[in-house]
């Protein structure tokens, strides 16, 4: 897992724990883990997003019978 390096290699406080960023190179990612990938997050995002969108609506309702 080359491909996988963080920006502060070595965190000296506890701020810099929470600031671990990863890059990725995508050229070294195979398509097939990319395809997989974004199935999975499309799994994880579609029902928040759904979530979102159903309260924001019913609060819109809301508003509009005050």
């Amino acid at each position: 897992m080359s491909f996988l390096q963080a920006q502060i290699p070595f965190p000296k406080t506890a701020a810099d724990y929470k600031k671990l960023v990863f890059s990725f190179d995508v050229e070294h990612i195979d398509p097939i883990n990319q395809i997989e990938l974004h199935k999975q997050t499309r799994e994880v995002m579609y029902p928040t997003l759904t979530n979102t969108a159903m309260t924001t609506s019913k609060l819109q309702a809301s508003l509009k019978n005050i």
